[in-house]
């Protein structure tokens, strides 16, 4: 397992902006307070809103700046494993 916010940031070093777009289930947000579902209700919902990044992806991007963010990711994950562990170029 890795830690989300490790990765966007070495990411982030390398030039590659990410996002987090949904960082809020839908359960826990608070226009849904008054169904009285708290945590733990979604699991799954809930792993995925603090595991989820966004890589870059919009129609401009290139087949070149897909191979690079590909690259950078898997070394990010490969290469810095022990400092992105989950713990309790140019920009594109």
């Amino acid at each position: 397992m890795y830690n989300r916010d490790a990765i966007l940031k070495a990411l982030a070093a390398r030039g590659i902006h990410c996002g987090i777009h949904y960082p809020i289930p839908l359960h826990l947000q608070d226009a849904y307070h008054s169904l009285g579902l708290g945590r733990g209700s979604f699991p799954v919902a809930e792993r995925c809103a603090a595991e989820f990044l966004s890589l870059p992806m919009y129609p401009e991007l290139t087949t070149s700046q897909v191979e690079t963010v590909a690259r950078e990711l898997k070394s990010c994950l490969e290469g810095n494993a022990s400092t992105l562990e989950r713990s309790n170029a140019s920009t594109i």
